[in-house]
């Protein structure tokens, strides 16, 4: 792994405010996921919680992930609505991979580079993974190697 990997296994998303994960900001936040069945409030509220420890990096992976990532993107430019960021070319990044295996989503998310000013100290990946046993147990094998 090029970044320190946490990986965070929760049975519903609700509970990620609940169990804030021991993260270096800035870090990347790998979602893995179905969110076919969880609402927008849910998401939004998964979203400012994670915006508000650090992440400056959300990738999306698993069934309607998709939606999990314009939620994330509504979210971020909301924020910078009631608070405008600083001059410059930093901002939040986003990405979905609904076609791509969970292996080449955790390669991404661990390769990627943030933003120029965060580049330099984003040392972690906080991998979330929800309700599913079987990619949770992918996620540590990744991480392991």
């Amino acid at each position: 792994m090029n970044r320190r990997g946490v990986h965070l296994k929760l049975d519903k998303l609700e509970q990620f405010q609940s169990s804030p994960p021991t993260v270096k900001s800035p870090f990347v936040l790998l979602l893995v996921c179905d969110v076919t069945a969880i609402t927008a409030d849910v998401l939004g509220d998964f979203a400012e919680a994670a915006l508000k420890q650090g992440m400056v990096y959300f990738c999306a992976w698993g069934l309607g992930c998709e939606r999990a990532h314009d939620v994330v993107d509504e979210t971020v430019v909301m924020n910078e609505i009631k608070s405008p960021p600083p001059p410059g070319d930093d901002c939040i990044m986003t990405t979905c991979h609904e076609d791509e295996s969970l292996e080449d989503a955790f390669e991404f998310s661990d390769i990627t580079m943030p933003t120029n000013s965060y580049i330099e100290n984003c040392e972690d990946l906080l991998v979330v993974t929800v309700a599913n046993s079987e990619w949770a147990a992918t996620i540590d094998k990744l991480m392991e190697s």
